[in-house]
C-alpha cells in the first residue's frame, strides 16, 4: 500500500520535516547553541535519506492516488501512516487539487494532499493567495529548506579556509556525517540537479498548471527556485573551499563547467551566481596556496585531495593542460580555469615527487590561458559580476590568484609587458605614416592585465584592504631595507607597481592610471599612491621627468588651462556666453580625445586619493604649485568636452571632503558664477544651467547635472556658509537651491534619457541635495520676518534655504507632488516584482523622498509654531493633511497607501521600510487622521492584509542577525534598518493607543475588528475564524520562550525590541479597551504570562539595561493579570501565577538540569498547607535552601551605581558645559530623562564654528577632541540614567506583583502564615541590600516606600492571626486556616481559640529583630534632608512596634507571655543604638517636613509606651524637646485657629497635631510623664489657646461628622482639635489620680479659661449626633472627674465660685435628658441607624455614668457621716411613680426644681430595662454564633445587609459566613460593653439613692439652721437660686428641714417605689452582672439590701 510506502509518512513531510531540521543545523552550527548534540544527531540521521536522494520527491503510487480519490466519499486515515484511527473526509475540490499537483511535481499522491492541507493551514501568511498557491511556495520552501540545511552542514566542516568555532563534539558529527555524504557521491548528485533545474522550463510548468499567482507570488516562487540552486552550488564550493574536491568530483566539476554556454550567463554577458559559485568551487579545488600558508607542509599534503591523490595532478592536466583537447563553450571560464591551473602548478615546483613534465608546463599552460584571451575576458565576464565583491572567499580567491602571477611568473610578465611596448611603438609609428595598425593579441595582455587589476580593486565593500598588498611605505627616495622589512610577495607586488609605471608608452598610460585608482581605493593605499607619485615627480633631479607623478598631471592641466583661457573667443557686443556651445565641438586645439581620456583617468586618481586620505586632499589643496582647486574651477568655465567637466566636478567633491577646503570651494565657485547667482548681471562665463539645456538634454546624458548635484551634497554636508554671496546679492544657498529645484527637480520628468538609470539619479541627486538642507535647517521666526535690502537696511539678510524647502513641502506645491510622484511611480514599478532598469536608482530616489518626509514632519510642529508667533501670512498645513489628500493621477486619497507599501517591500528595501514605518508613525500620532488613514487602507480588504502581512513580516523577520557578521557595509547597514525598522513598528503601535480615539491605526494592524467596539473584539489565533497573522502574533513569537527552562534567544539579540514588545503588552493590558481581550487571549490561547514568568530571573549576562526595563513592563503587566483573575475568581489562574511566583526554582537549578516542577510542596504552598499551618512554617526554612522565584527577582536589582565624576575640561568653562547639559535634558513619554546628544553636539558644533582669531585656529583639533570628550562624557551620563531608570521601573514593577499578591489573593491560597513568612524573606532581603554603600537615593527613597508597605501587610497579618486565636475564624480578607473548620459548627468555639493559641508561641519570628535592627540602621544612615525616605521609614517603623498589640486584649496567659517577650526583645534592641537613634527621632518631631513630624511624634508616642521605665520619657525633657513641643502647641494656636474657617489652608498642620497630641497622651498615661507633663506647663499653655473657645457655630448639619468626606467640615476639624485635649485630661487624671490637687487644679483652670466652651457643650442638649454625644461625653467625664473633686476639697468654703455652681447645675440638669426612656430610644432610633445606633446609645451610657460620677464624687466625701451628706436631690419620688407626667414636662424644656430621687430612680429603672435587653441580644447572638454553619442564605444575607461597612461585592457562601462571624462577634463585644457602662450606672445610682434616703428619713427633720451641715446650708442656697420667691414650691425651699408631713409623703412615695417588682428588676440586674463581675454582684446585693430595710423597716 502506498500509505505504507516511501517518505510521505510524517505529516506534511516535504515542508516541516525540512524546517525543523533547517532550525536545529541552525541553531546548532550557525548560532553555536549549546546542548543540541543529540538533537541535531537525530535530526541528521532521520534526514540521511534526504541527503543522499537529494530532492528526489516521494514516487507517484496509484494505489496512493486511488486512495486520495477515495478521500472525499470513503475518508482517509489521517494523519498517513499513524495509528490514531481517526478517518477524515477530504472535499473533492481539495482531491482533484492534490492529483494536479501530485502529476505537477511527479509527487507521490498522499504527499501532495498533505501539502495541499498545510497550505489550506498557512493562509493566513499569505493573504491574496488561494491554498494550492500557497502549496507551490511551501512546496519549494522545504527543499529551500533540505539544501540550506545541507549548505550549514557543509559550511560547519573543519577546514584549511575558515572555521566557525564549534564545539568538537558538533564538529566531529559534521565532518564525520558530511564525508559519508561526499563518499555516497553528494557532489556528482548535486551538479546532476544543477543540470537539470531549469527555471524556463520550470516556469513552462507552472504556467501550464496555473501555479503562479499575482507578480509577487511569482517572483517568490523564483526567488526560491534561484535560492535552490545557488545552495546546491555552495554547497559544492563548501567542500571545495574547506578541503578540496576529490579527483573525480573535479573531473565532474569541470565536465559540468565546459558546457556552461555564453546563453547560460545572464543577458548582460557576465557569468550569473549559481555558475560563479561552481567557477570559485573549482578555483578552491586547484588551490594549493596552503603550502604557503602553514609551517606545516606534510600536513597540508596530508589534507587536500590534489596533494593526496596521486592521480588527480595528471588528470586535472590532461583535462586542463595545454594539450587539453577538451572544448569549453565558454572561453572565459576556461581560460580562468587554465590560468588557476597554472598558478596551482606554479606552485607545487616545492612539492617533491611531482612530474617534472608537468611542473615545467605551467608556462604553457599559462600561454593557454592568455590565448583563450584571459584578461580580456576576466574583467567583463567574472568580475562584473556583483556577487564576488559581497563573497569574501571569492575575492580573496581571485586577488590569490592574480598576485600569484605577479609573484610566480615575474619573466611572464616582463615579457608581456616587452610585447605591450613593442606594439605600441609599432602602433606609434603607423600612426606617424597615417596608417591604421592593430595591435596583435599577445601585445594586448599586459595592457588587460592592468585593466584587469584596476577592476578587481576598484570597490571594497567589505573593507578588506587586499590591494595594501600591493604596497610599501616609503620614507624616501632610497628603498634599501624594504626586503628586510616587509613580506617578500608584497615587495615584489610593490615593485611591480612601481616599475610598471617607467617609461610608459602612451596606449598603457591610461591603464596604468585606470591601475593605480583601483589600488587607491583604501585611506592606506591612498597614501601610498600619492607618496609614489610625489616620489616620480623628483626622480632625475627634475620635475616632470617622469610622466606619472603629480607634478606632470598639475603641470598639464594648468598648461591646458592656460590654453583654454587664450582661445576664448572674443566677446562683442550683443553676444552671449552660449556662443560657444552653437559651435560643432568643443574648442580642443592641441589636445587629443586621447588625452581628453587620459586626463579624465588622471582625474579619477585625484578624486579617489583625495577622496580616501584626508591628508592628502589637504596636502594637495594646499600646495602652491599644483593649484588644483583653482586649476579645476577654472576648466568649469571653459570649453572644454562634458565628460571631463562632470570628472573635474567629481574630483572638486572629493577635495570638499574636509570642511577647510569646502568653504574654499563655495568661495569659488561662487566667484566663478557656473551657477549664475547674481541676477540682472552678464555673465561671459559658461554656466552648468546652459549647459543642461543645451547640450546634455540634446544628448540625453546628464554627467555633468549629476556631478554638480554630488557636489553640492558634499558641500551641504560639510559647511553651509551663512555669507556666501555677501556684497554681491542676499547672502545664502537660496540660488544654488532654487536652480536645483526648478531647473533639475522639476523638470526631471520631462526630459528624455538615454540612460534610463540616469532620470532616477538625478532625482535621487536633488533629493539628496534638498535633505541635507532640510537637516540643518532649524526653524526660527526671524524666517518669517526676513526682508530684502532697503535704503532704510542696507545690509542684505540671509535665509537659510531649508526654510523655503519647509514652505514647499508644507504646501501643495509642485515640489511636493513632483516627490509624492516619485513614490507612486516607484510603487508602481515595485508592484511588478521584475527587474527593470534604473531599479537601484528608483529605491534610492524613493528612499530619500521618504526620508524628506520623515525630516519635514519631524521639523514641521516647531516651523508652524514659529509662523504663527510670527503671524505669517504664508498659508501652512501639516504633512500629514497633505499626504491624506487625493493622488492627482490615482484621483483617490492613496499618498498613505503608497507609503504603508513600501512596508511590504521589507524583504529588499529594509532602509524604505524603516522610512516609511516613520512616515506612518508621524501621520498616525495624529487624532484626526485617524478616520482617513484607517478608510485609506482598508478600501480593499485584499491590501489591508497585505498591509497588516508587511508589518508582520518586518517583525519576523530575523535575518539581520545572520546579516550582521558579514563585513560588507551595505549588508551591515541592512540589517541595522531591519532591527531598526521593528522598533519603529512597535513605538508607532504604542503610539496609536495612547490616542484618546475609538479606533487607530495600530488597532487596525493588531488585528482588533473596527467594526464594532475594540472591547468587544475577541483575538483570534492565526487561521482560526479567518484571522491571519498580525504583529501582535509576531510579537508574541518574538518573546515566547525556546522552553520551559529558557528564555527567548531574541532577548540576547534584540533587546531594545524585545522591550518595546514587553511595553506595548503592557499598554494594550493597561487600555480601558484592549485590555479584556488581550489579557483573554494571553491567557487562553497563548499561556504567555506564565511562560514568560517561568523563565524568571534571567541570568546576569542576559539582563541588559533593556531587558531589564522590559521585565518591568512583563511584571506590570503581571500584576494586572494577577489582579483581574483575582477579581473574576479565576481560581486555576491564581493557582498558577501564585505557584509561579512561590517557586524555588532557580537559574542555576535549571541550568544543572534541576527539573523542580511548578507546585512543589517543597518550595510552593500547596493547598494542604491550608490545613497544616505548623508543619507548614515550621518545615519551611529546612524544606529547600533556595529562594522563591518573587525573591530572586528582587535580588537581580543591583541598587548600586558607581557614581560618575565629571572630568575636568581644558578648553570649556565646567559651568557653561553643565548649562549646556541642562538645557539639551529631555524627558520622554514615559517620564525617563536623558540629554540630546545631536542638539548637544550641534551646539558644540556651532560654538567652535563661531571661535575667530589666530588662537581659537590654532587650537581648533584641541577644542574638537574635547567635544568629543563632553560628548563621551554625555553618552555616560545617558548610560547611567538609562541604568538607574531600569533599576527603578524594576523595582515599581516588583512592588506591584508583590502589592497585588498581599492584597488579592484569596487567603485559600496564600494562607496568612503564608504571607507572613513570604514578608519576613522580602523584608531582609530589602533591607540587607539597601544598607549596602552606594545605593541609589532614588532607589532607596522607593525602596523605604515598599517597606513600609510590607511592613503594614505584615503586621495585618499578625493582627489576623490574632484575631483567629481570640476569635476561632480569620476575617474575610484573611482566611485561610480555618478555611475548611469553619463549615463545621463546633469548630467555631474557644476549643479552636484555645488550639490556636498554643501556636501563636510561634508567631513572634527572630526575622522580626533582624528587620527592626535594618529599620534602625537606615534610619541612622539617612540625611535629614531625605525627607520622605525618613517619613516612609518611620512610617514603616511604626507598623512595626504595632505588631501584635491585639495580644494585650487577650485573656490567654501564653499570649501575653510572647507578646511581652516580643516587646521586651525590641526594647533591647532598640536601647543598643543608644542616643543617638533617640536624638535623631526627637530631632525629626520639631523640625523638617510636616509629614515627618507627625510620624516621628507618632513613633515615640510608640517608643514612650514600650519603655516601661521612662527611659526616652526623661530623655526627652532632659534636652528640651518635650518643653519645645509643648510650646509649640502655643504657637500654633493663631494657624489651628485658620483651619476653623469655611475654607483653611494646609491641613498637614491638624495632622502634625493630633500625632504630638497622641504622644502627649501616651506620655500622660504613665505618672512620670504626666508629672514632667505638668513640669513643663502643658495645661497652662493649652489653657492660654484661643483655638478652643472658637467653637464653630452648632446646627445638626455641621456636627455631624463625615468620616467618608475627603475634606473634613469645619466642625469636624474643630471636634479633631478639641478631642485630643479632653482626653489628655482624662489621661493626666487617671495617671495621677483626681486626688491630686496639681493635676485637679490646672485641668480646673483649663476648663475655667474655656468657660463659654463649657457651657455652650452642656447646654446642647437637642442636637442628636454622634459628634454631639463624643463631645458631651468627653467632657461630662471630665468634669465628673476634676470639678467635683476640687469643689469638695473645701467643705466649709460656702462662697463657691459661679462657675462651679454653674457646672453643677448643668451637670445634673442633663439627667432628664439622657434618661433612656422610650421617647430617648426612639429619637435614637430615628437618627443613628446600624452600628452608628450601637454607637449612640453607647456615648448615651457614657453620658449618664458621668453624669452619676459626679453625684457620686460630690456626694463621696461625706458618706462616712449620714448626717452630714452633700444633698443634691430633692426628697421626692413622684417622678419614678409617674414618669408620664416628668416625660412631658422634660420635652416640653419647662424649667424645674431640682432633680428628685425620683428621677433617679426611674434613671435606675430605665438602665435595668437597657441592660436586661442588651443581655438577652447577647445570648441570642452568641447562640447564633454558635451556630453560624447552619444559618440559611437568607439569614446570612439579612446579616450582611445590616451591616454598613460590608461592600457590595460578590461572595461566596463561606465568605458570607465569615463576614457574619465577623459582625457577630463585633456585636457581642459592642452590648457587653453597654452592659458594662449601665453596671457603672447602676451602681452608682444605687449610692446615691441610698444616701439621700438614709439622710431624709434619719436626720432631715431638724426644725433650725443650726442643725444643718454646711453642705445643708449651701444647698439652701441652691433651692433658693432654683425658685424665686412666690414659687408654689418655696416652701421646700424656705427651710430645709423635711416637715412630718412632708417626711411622711416620702416614706409613702418609698412604699410605693420600692416594690417588689423594683427589686425584683434589681435582683434580675444583680443576677446578669454576676455572670461576669461578681465584684459589682456583691455590691449591688449590699445596696439592695440596704434598701429593702429603709423601705420595710423605716417607712
Amino acid at each position: 500500500m502506498g500509505l505504507a510506502g516511501e517518505t510521505h509518512g510524517s505529516a506534511h513531510g516535504l515542508w516541516t520535516p525540512y524546517k525543523a531540521l533547517a532550525s536545529v543545523v541552525e541553531e546548532a552550527i550557525l548560532r553555536r547553541s549549546p546542548g543540541l548534540r543529540h538533537d541535531l544527531e537525530r535530526s541528521l540521521r532521520q534526514h540521511k535519506p534526504h541527503f543522499t536522494a537529494l530532492l528526489k520527491n516521494p514516487s507517484r503510487n496509484p494505489a496512493d492516488a486511488e486512495l486520495v480519490r477515495k478521500a472525499q466519499s470513503e475518508g482517509i486515515a489521517w494523519p498517513p501512516g499513524s495509528n490514531s484511527g481517526r478517518i477524515e473526509s477530504i472535499p473533492a475540490q481539495i482531491v482533484e487539487e492534490a492529483l494536479i499537483l501530485a502529476e505537477m511535481f511527479d509527487l507521490n499522491e498522499i504527499s501532495a494532499l498533505q501539502l495541499l492541507l498545510l497550505g489550506e493551514e498557512q493562509l493566513n501568511q499569505y493573504p491574496g493567495l488561494t491554498r494550492g498557491l500557497v502549496a507551490v511556495l511551501l512546496y519549494f520552501d522545504g527543499r529551500k529548506a533540505l539544501v540550506q540545511s545541507l549548505r550549514t552542514l557543509v559550511q560547519g566542516r573543519s577546514g584549511v579556509t575558515w572555521t566557525l568555532e564549534l564545539t568538537n563534539d558538533i564538529s566531529e558529527l559534521v565532518v564525520e556525517y558530511t564525508d559519508e555524504l561526499l563518499e555516497g557521491g553528494i557532489v556528482e548528485n548535486i551538479l546532476s540537479l544543477l543540470h537539470s533545474l531549469n527555471w524556463s522550463k520550470e516556469n513552462v510548468r507552472l504556467q501550464k498548471n496555473m501555479a503562479l499567482g499575482n507578480a509577487n507570488h511569482r517572483r517568490q516562487v523564483h526567488d526560491l527556485y534561484m535560492d535552490i540552486n545557488q545552495s546546491l552550488a555552495d554547497c559544492i564550493f563548501c567542500f571545495a573551499a574547506q578541503g578540496g574536491l576529490s579527483q573525480n568530483d573535479t573531473t565532474r566539476l569541470i565536465d559540468y563547467l565546459c558546457k556552461v554556454k555564453i546563453g547560460d550567463a545572464e543577458v548582460s554577458g557576465v557569468i550569473d551566481n549559481t555558475h560563479l559559485t561552481l567557477l570559485m568551487a573549482l578555483l578552491y579545488a586547484l588551490d594549493v596556496s596552503v603550502l604557503n600558508k602553514t609551517d606545516d607542509g606534510e600536513t597540508a599534503i596530508k589534507a587536500l585531495p590534489i596533494l593526496k591523490d596521486k592521480s588527480f595532478i595528471p588528470i586535472v592536466h590532461r583535462e586542463l593542460g595545454p594539450n587539453s583537447s577538451r572544448k569549453w563553450s565558454n572561453p572565459a571560464i576556461q581560460s580562468l580555469a587554465q590560468f588557476a591551473w597554472s598558478m596551482a602548478v606554479s606552485t607545487l615546483r616545492s612539492v617533491p615527487n611531482l612530474s617534472t613534465a608537468i611542473i615545467d608546463d605551467d608556462e604553457a599552460t599559462m600561454d593557454a590561458a592568455l590565448e583563450n584571451r584571459l584578461f580580456h575576458l576576466l574583467p567583463e565576464v567574472i568580475l562584473t559580476n556583483p556577487l564576488l565583491l559581497k563573497e569574501e572567499f571569492y575575492h580573496r580567491r581571485m586577488h590569490q590568484l592574480i598576485t600569484d602571477f605577479i609573484v610566480l611568473m615575474p619573466l611572464k610578465v616582463k615579457e608581456l609587458r616587452n610585447r605591450a611596448d613593442d606594439a605600441a611603438r609599432n602602433s606609434l609609428m603607423h600612426e606617424q605614416e597615417g596608417i591604421h595598425y592593430n595591435i596583435p593579441k599577445a601585445g594586448q595582455h599586459f595592457e588587460h592585465i592592468l585593466l584587469t587589476i584596476a577592476k578587481m580593486y576598484e570597490k571594497d565593500p567589505m573593507n578588506l584592504g587586499l590591494a595594501l598588498e600591493y604596497w610599501c611605505p616609503t620614507d624616501g627616495g632610497n628603498n634599501s631595507g624594504m626586503t628586510e622589512r616587509y613580506p617578500q610577495r608584497q615587495v615584489s607586488l610593490y615593485k611591480f607597481v612601481r616599475l610598471a609605471g617607467d617609461l610608459l608608452m602612451p596606449t598603457l598610460y591610461t591603464p596604468y592610471v585606470k591601475m593605480l585608482v583601483g589600488l587607491s581605493n583604501h585611506p592606506q593605499s591612498a597614501l601610498h599612491c600619492f607618496n609614489l607619485l610625489k616620489l616620480n615627480g623628483m626622480s632625475g633631479g627634475q620635475q616632470g621627468a617622469n610622466t606619472v607623478s603629480w607634478d606632470h598631471f598639475f603641470s598639464s592641466m594648468q598648461q591646458y588651462f592656460s590654453n583654454l583661457r587664450q582661445e576664448q573667443m572674443p566677446t562683442f557686443s550683443g553676444a552671449t556666453s552660449d556662443v560657444v556651445y552653437r559651435l560643432s565641438r568643443p574648442m580642443t586645439r592641441g589636445i587629443s580625445p586621447a588625452e581628453i581620456n587620459g586626463l579624465i583617468t588622471v582625474l579619477k586618481l585625484v578624486g579617489s586619493v583625495s577622496r580616501q586620505c584626508e591628508a592628502v586632499r589637504i596636502a594637495m589643496a594646499e600646495n602652491s604649485a599644483w593649484q588644483p582647486l583653482l586649476v579645476l574651477i577654472g576648466l568649469l568655465g571653459c570649453a572644454v568636452p562634458s565628460p571631463l567637466k562632470a570628472e573635474i566636478i567629481l574630483t572638486l567633491a572629493a577635495f570638499a571632503k574636509s570642511s577647510s577646503i569646502s568653504r574654499v570651494v563655495w568661495e569659488n565657485i561662487e566667484s566663478s558664477q557656473i551657477i549664475n547667482t547674481i541676477p540682472n548681471v552678464a555673465n561671459n562665463r559658461q554656466c552648468l544651467g546652459t549647459e543642461l539645456e543645451e547640450v546634455e538634454s540634446r544628448n540625453e546624458e546628464y554627467p555633468m547635472t549629476q556631478a554638480f548635484l554630488h557636489l553640492l551634497d558634499v558641500l551641504a554636508h560639510n559647511a553651509i556658509p551663512e555669507n556666501l554671496g555677501a556684497g554681491t546679492r542676499v547672502p545664502g544657498l537660496e540660488p544654488y537651491f532654487r536652480f536645483v529645484r526648478d531647473a533639475i527637480f522639476l523638470k526631471f520628468n520631462t526630459r528624455a534619457y538615454k540612460i534610463p538609470e540616469e532620470k532616477w539619479k538625478v532625482a535621487s541627486g536633488c533629493l539628496k541635495f534638498f535633505k541635507v538642507l532640510l537637516e540643518h535647517y532649524e526653524p526660527s521666526i526671524s524666517d518669517f520676518n526676513f526682508k530684502m535690502t532697503t535704503p532704510q537696511n542696507p545690509e542684505p539678510m540671509s535665509r537659510h534655504a531649508g526654510f523655503e524647502l519647509m514652505v514647499q513641502f508644507l504646501q501643495n506645491s509642485q515640489t511636493l507632488r513632483t516627490l509624492l510622484f516619485i513614490l507612486d511611480e516607484g510603487c508602481a514599478h515595485f508592484d511588478m516584482f521584475m527587474p527593470f532598469n534604473g531599479k537601484v536608482e528608483l529605491e534610492q530616489a524613493c528612499l530619500t523622498c521618504l526620508e524628506i518626509l520623515e525630516i519635514t514632519m519631524d521639523k514641521q510642529f516647531s516651523f508652524l509654531e514659529c509662523a504663527r508667533e510670527a503671524n505669517t501670512s504664508i498659508l501652512l498645513s501639516p504633512v500629514d493633511h497633505l499626504l491624506l489628500g487625493v493622488n492627482p493621477r490615482s484621483g483617490k486619497p492613496d499618498h498613505m497607501l503608497n507609503v504603508a507599501k513600501f512596508v511590504t517591500y521589507s524583504w529588499w528595501l529594509p532602509a524604505q521600510t524603516y522610512f516609511a514605518i516613520k512616515v506612518l508613525t508621524h501621520v498616525s500620532s495624529s487624532v484626526t487622521a485617524q478616520e482617513s488613514l484607517l478608510s485609506t487602507l482598508n478600501h480593499n480588504e485584499e491590501m489591508a492584509k497585505n498591509v497588516i502581512k508587511g508589518f508582520t513580516d518586518v517583525l519576523d523577520n530575523e535575518d539581520f542577525n545572520a546579516v550582521e557578521s558579514h563585513d560588507e557595509e551595505t549588508l551591515q547597514e541592512n540589517g541595522r534598518y531591519i532591527a531598526a525598522s521593528r522598533i519603529a513598528i512597535v513605538e508607532l503601535l504604542l503610539n496609536g493607543l495612547s490616542l484618546p480615539v475609538r479606533a487607530s491605526l495600530s488597532h487596525f494592524l493588531l488585528g482588533f475588528d473596527l467594526k464594532k467596539p475594540i472591547a468587544k473584539s475577541t483575538l483570534q489565533p492565526p487561521g482560526i475564524m479567518g484571522a491571519i497573522r498580525t504583529p501582535f502574533h509576531a510579537i508574541l513569537s518574538l518573546l515566547r520562550p525556546t522552553s520551559s527552562k529558557s528564555f527567548s534567544p531574541n532577548l540576547v539579540t534584540c533587546p531594545h525590541l524585545c522591550e518595546k514588545a514587553f511595553h506595548l503588552i503592557y499598554k494594550l493590558s493597561t487600555d480601558n479597551q484592549t485590555f479584556e481581550p488581550t489579557l483573554r487571549y494571553l491567557r487562553s490561547s497563548e499561556d504567555f504570562l506564565s511562560c514568560q514568568l517561568a523563565v524568571l530571573p534571567l541570568p546576569e549576562e542576559v539582563e541588559s539595561v533593556q531587558i531589564v526595563k522590559g521585565m518591568a513592563w512583563l511584571l506590570k503587566t503581571l500584576a494586572i493579570e494577577l489582579k483581574l483573575v483575582c477579581s473574576s475568581r479565576l481560581r486555576s489562574q491564581v493557582t498558577l501565577l501564585i505557584n509561579l511566583l512561590l517557586d524555588a526554582s532557580s537559574p542555576n537549578a535549571r541550568a544543572t538540569g534541576d527539573d523542580t516542577q511548578v507546585g512543589d510542596p517543597e518550595s510552593t504552598f500547596s493547598q494542604l498547607s491550608r490545613t497544616t499551618v505548623t508543619t507548614m512554617v515550621s518545615s519551611r526554612p529546612q524544606a529547600s535552601s533556595r529562594q522563591h522565584r518573587l525573591l530572586q527577582i528582587l535580588n537581580g536589582i543591583n541598587f548600586v551605581e558607581v557614581p560618575m565624576s565629571t572630568p575636568n575640561w581644558e578648553i570649556f568653562d565646567a559651568s557653561q558645559v553643565r548649562d549646556v547639559i541642562k538645557m539639551c535634558e529631555k524627558t520622554s513619554l514615559i517620564g525617563e530623562r536623558s540629554i540630546d546628544v545631536p542638539k548637544m553636539h550641534r551646539i558644540l558644533t556651532e560654538e567652535l564654528a563661531n571661535l575667530q582669531g589666530a588662537t581659537a585656529l590654532s587650537q581648533r583639533q584641541i577644542i574638537q577632541e574635547e567635544i568629543k570628550r563632553i560628548l563621551m562624557y554625555v553618552v555616560d551620563m545617558n548610560s547611567a540614567q538609562e541604568r538607574e531608570s531600569s533599576k527603578k521601573n524594576i523595582l515599581d514593577a516588583w512592588r506591584q506583583v508583590t502589592e497585588v499578591m498581599l492584597c488579592s489573593v484569596p487567603g485559600d491560597i496564600l494562607t496568612s502564615s503564608a504571607k507572613q513568612q513570604l514578608l519576613l524573606d522580602v523584608l531582609q532581603t530589602l533591607l540587607n541590600k539597601v544598607l549596602v554603600d552606594d545605593t541609589l537615593p532614588e532607589l532607596a527613597n522607593q525602596v523605604s516606600g515598599v517597606v513600609l508597605l510590607l511592613l503594614a501587610s505584615l503586621r495585618q497579618t499578625y493582627s489576623s492571626s490574632n484575631s483567629n486565636t481570640a476569635g476561632g475564624q480569620e476575617q474575610t480578607g484573611n482566611r485561610g486556616d480555618n478555611f475548611v473548620s469553619i463549615l463545621d459548627a463546633t469548630q467555631v468555639n474557644r476549643s479552636v481559640s484555645h488550639q490556636t493559641a498554643s501556636k501563636s508561641s510561634m508567631v513572634y519570628s527572630t526575622a522580626l529583630y533582624v528587620i527592626l535592627k535594618g529599620l534602625i540602621l537606615w534610619i541612622n544612615s539617612t540625611s535629614a534632608s531625605a525627607q520622605k525616605v525618613r517619613s516612609n521609614l518611620y512610617g514603616a517603623l511604626l507598623n512595626y512596634l504595632r505588631i501584635g498589640k491585639a495580644d494585650v486584649s487577650s485573656n490567654e496567659s501564653s499570649e501575653s507571655i510572647a507578646y511581652q517577650k516580643f516587646r521586651k526583645a525590641n526594647l533591647e534592641i532598640i536601647l543598643d543604638f543608644g542616643e543617638n537613634f533617640l536624638d535623631i527621632l526627637c530631632r525629626d518631631t520639631v523640625s523638617g517636613h510636616n509629614i515627618r513630624r507627625m510620624l516621628a511624634v507618632s513613633v515615640l508616642d510608640e517608643l514612650i509606651k514600650l519603655d516601661g521605665r521612662g527611659t526616652w520619657t526623661f530623655y526627652m525633657s532632659n534636652q528640651g524637646y518635650l518643653r519645645h513641643i509643648i510650646e509649640s502647641l502655643s504657637k500654633e494656636d493663631d494657624e489651628l485657629l485658620s483651619l476653623l474657617n469655611p475654607t483653611p489652608g494646609d491641613l498637614r498642620l491638624l495632622y502634625t497635631y493630633e500625632s504630638k497630641m497622641a504622644m502627649l497622651i501616651r506620655l500622660a498615661s504613665t505618672v512620670t510623664g504626666a508629672e514632667l507633663l505638668l513640669e513643663s506647663g502643658l495645661m497652662l499653655r493649652l489653657a492660654e489657646m484661643n483655638v478652643f473657645s472658637a467653637r464653630p457655630d452648632v446646627s445638626p448639619a455641621v456636627m455631624e461628622i463625615d468620616d467618608n468626606a475627603f475634606f473634613p467640615s469645619p466642625f469636624s476639624r474643630y471636634h479633631q482639635i478639641l478631642f485630643p485635649v479632653l482626653t489628655l485630661c482624662e489621661a493626666l487624671l487617671a495617671s495621677l489620680g483626681s486626688d491630686n490637687r496639681s493635676v485637679t487644679a490646672q485641668i480646673l483652670h483649663f476648663i475655667t479659661a474655656n468657660d463659654d466652651l463649657v457651657r455652650t457643650i452642656l447646654k446642647s442638649r437637642g442636637l442628636w449626633t454622634i459628634a454631639h454625644l463624643r463631645e458631651l461625653s468627653l467632657l461630662t467625664g471630665l468634669i465628673s472627674q476634676c470639678v467635683a473633686q476640687n469643689e469638695a476639697e473645701d467643705a466649709t468654703d460656702l462662697s463657691l465660685p459661679a462657675f462651679i455652681t454653674l457646672i453643677q447645675r448643668l451637670m445634673l440638669g442633663l439627667m432628664p435628658h439622657f434618661d433612656l426612656t422610650e421617647r430617648l430610644t426612639s429619637v435614637l432610633q430615628k437618627n443613628f441607624h446600624g452600628k452608628q445606633l450601637d454607637e449612640a446609645t453607647k456615648l448615651v451610657l457614657e453620658i449618664c455614668s458621668h453624669i452619676f460620677g459626679f453625684a457620686k464624687n460630690l456626694v463621696s466625701k461625706s458618706l462616712s457621716q449620714s448626717k452630714y451628706c452633700r444633698i443634691l436631690f430633692t426628697p421626692s419620688l413622684l417622678e419614678a411613680n409617674d414618669s408620664r407626667q416628668f416625660e412631658e414636662q422634660t420635652q416640653l424644656n419647662i424649667p424645674t426644681r431640682p432633680p428628685s430621687l425620683g428621677q433617679v430612680v426611674l434613671m435606675v429603672k430605665h438602665l435595668s430595662t437597657h441592660l436586661h435587653d442588651a443581655s438577652s441580644v447577647v445570648e441570642d447572638l452568641r447562640l447564633k454564633s454558635n451556630t453560624i454553619a447552619h444559618l440559611s442564605n437568607e439569614e446570612l444575607d439579612r446579616f450582611v445587609s445590616s451591616d454598613s461597612s460590608s461592600t457590595n461585592k460578590v461572595m461566596s457562601t463561606n465568605e458570607r459566613r465569615l463576614l457574619v462571624s465577623s459582625i457577630i462577634s463585633s456585636s457581642i463585644t459592642e452590648k457587653e460593653h453597654q452592659i458594662k457602662l449601665a453596671q457603672e450606672s447602676i451602681e452608682k445610682a444605687s449610692l446615691l439613692i441610698w444616701a439621700h434616703l438614709e439622710h431624709f428619713i434619719f436626720y432631715a427633720n431638724a426644725d433650725s439652721d443650726s442643725t444643718l451641715t454646711p453642705y445643708q446650708k449651701a444647698y439652701r442656697v441652691q433651692i433658693d437660686d432654683f425658685h424665686p420667691p412666690g414659687d408654689k414650691d418655696n416652701e421646700l425651699s424656705t427651710q430645709f428641714s423635711i416637715s412630718r408631713n412632708s417626711l411622711q409623703k416620702l416614706k409613702d412615695e418609698i412604699r410605693v417605689c420600692f416594690n417588689d417588682s423594683f427589686f425584683y428588676q434589681i435582683e434580675d440586674v444583680n443576677r446578669i452582672i454576676g455572670k461576669s463581675s461578681p465584684d459589682v454582684a456583691s455590691f449591688l446585693e449590699i445596696m439592695i439590701r440596704r434598701l429593702k430595710r429603709l423601705a420595710s423597716l423605716h417607712t
